[in-house]
């Protein structure tokens, strides 16, 4: 197998695609690869944009999955 250095690892953050993180952690370290955690946030309803709370829920979403990739950091 060709090493690899980099590993894009596409997450919802479900307890299955913990399982596959775990996995790929375990690759990262065998091949000293970096890993890219990609997370994408769900569309944001236009209704509740219209009241200007926009910018406060992507605040809020940022901050779960900032702590969500923290948690995944620190597991083993």
């Amino acid at each position: 197998m060709r090493p690899l250095h980099e590993i894009l690892l596409p997450t919802d953050f479900s307890p299955r695609s913990a399982d596959v993180a775990r996995y790929a952690a375990g690759v990262a370290r065998h091949f000293s690869s970096q890993i890219t955690l990609l997370h994408v946030l769900p569309p944001v309803n236009l209704a509740f944009a219209a009241f200007g709370s926009c910018a406060m829920l992507d605040e809020v979403l940022t901050h779960q999955n900032e702590e969500t990739c923290d948690e995944l950091r620190h597991r083993k």
